[in-house]
């Protein structure tokens, strides 16, 4: 069934830590996407699609904010989740000790996605 937004009594902060400010933005904004967002990166995670890190990290942290508790329940921030988007950054570029821009984490991330996207229409096409 379709799920209601969360309200704004269910939705949980991020901790902010490493100048990861625009981070913690661009999760939260990824968050109030929720059912947009998250069927389609539930379909990356398909059996028949390869397990990808950052798509399953994107739905914890994103599920966590949005209050559905997962993996890690009321204990706190999915801290492994938010490394591996961490990660994903810093692999191409982005610095702990600089100031970053939300705009180029976004396109970063989405350019990624996008390019998951490719890979499962493509395994699609020759299914």
């Amino acid at each position: 069934g379709h799920k209601p937004p969360p309200t704004s009594a269910s939705v949980r902060g991020l901790p902010n830590s490493s100048l990861c400010c625009y981070l913690n933005s661009l999760i939260q904004s990824y968050a109030s996407l929720n059912n947009s967002l998250t069927r389609r990166l539930c379909y990356l995670t398909k059996p028949e699609n390869t397990q990808r890190p950052l798509v399953t990290a994107l739905l914890r942290v994103v599920g966590y904010v949005n209050g559905d508790g997962g993996v890690d329940g009321d204990r706190g921030p999915p801290r492994d989740a938010l490394q591996v988007v961490r990660g994903f950054l810093l692999e191409r570029g982005f610095w702990s000790f600089t100031q970053q821009d939300v705009h180029e984490a976004h396109t970063l991330i989405l350019d990624e996605i996008d390019g998951y996207f490719r890979e499962a229409y493509l395994q699609e096409c020759r299914a």
